[in-house]
């Protein structure tokens, strides 16, 4: 039983494999995911799988960029007095520069280069001068937090009789379920209208050695996440297999991607996720 803001519903509970958790002690290390309706918080489902291999991957990302603060003409260059140069003193510095390559012929050339001059020439003229460039000033900017995370799970399920397939399919049908969108207003279940019903969010806890990890843990917590993609694959060695006599597939491979609804900040770092 879960209860969860005003409703009180039974939820089975499922697991993968079937000795997950017992007394025996051989997979005492497992990942659980709780289902809980958008609008209704109440529970909808309840699984239980082994930590597959790509599992105990997270990353964190802070987003910074580079702006590029200018000095325009105030910074552009200092004089032989050490003072700030205005423009006339880069003026003249680039017709010093024009003059002292040409010829006196060629002063009137120069003139003109320099009267059609854009701001961006005479800079290139004057770091031609004397060797040096501008400080751009380049900052980097934080832009806070831009990416909630990603989590996939890989599980590789192969049931030992048909009654074990038959549970993975509640598993498959589980998660299928709740990731899609509900369509209670909806004219018709197959060609559906009118306004779609938020698909249901996951808790997800790893449980070592029995225990549910919390601040104190080694590794790191999922923040409240939602299903985004499921990917499942039935092949078999590159073959179909089936349980003799039924429609239960021998191999179920489910790939599940679960993106955060929160942003990640110092807050959740300091309690473990």
């Amino acid at each position: 039983m879960s209860t969860q803001g005003t409703e009180t519903r039974k939820v089975e509970r499922h697991k993968w494999p079937p000795e997950l958790g017992t007394s025996d002690g051989q997979i005492n290390h497992w990942v659980e995911f709780s289902g809980f309706d958008f609008n209704k918080k109440a529970k909808t489902c309840d699984i239980a799988l082994y930590i597959p291999p790509d599992a105990l991957h997270t990353g964190y990302k802070s987003e910074y960029k580079q702006l590029e603060m200018g000095a325009g003409g105030v910074a552009a260059a200092q004089n032989a007095k050490g003072g700030e140069a205005g423009m006339g003193d880069i003026l003249g510095a680039a017709k010093d520069m024009l003059f002292g390559q040409f010829s006196e012929g060629l002063e009137a050339a120069a003139e003109r280069l320099l009267a059609k001059a854009t701001p961006e020439t005479i800079a290139v003229l004057r770091s031609r001068q004397t060797g040096k460039i501008v400080n751009p000033h380049m900052v980097s900017q934080y832009q806070g937090p831009t990416d909630q995370r990603v989590h996939k799970f890989t599980f590789q399920m192969m049931p030992k009789s048909e009654n074990e397939a038959k549970d993975i399919q509640k598993i498959v049908r589980q998660f299928k379920t709740a990731m899609l969108p509900s369509n209670a207003n909806a004219d018709a279940a197959t060609a559906p209208s009118g306004f779609w019903g938020y698909p249901d969010e996951f808790e997800i806890n790893f449980f070592i050695n029995g225990n549910m990890l919390d601040e104190t843990n080694s590794l790191f917590r999922i923040g409240r996440s939602a299903l985004t993609d499921m990917d499942l694959d039935y092949t078999t060695q590159d073959t179909v297999a089936f349980f003799e006599g039924s429609p239960y597939p021998v191999t179920t491979e489910m790939t599940l991607s679960f993106q955060e609804i929160w942003m990640q900040h110092r807050g959740l770092a300091e309690i473990g996720y």
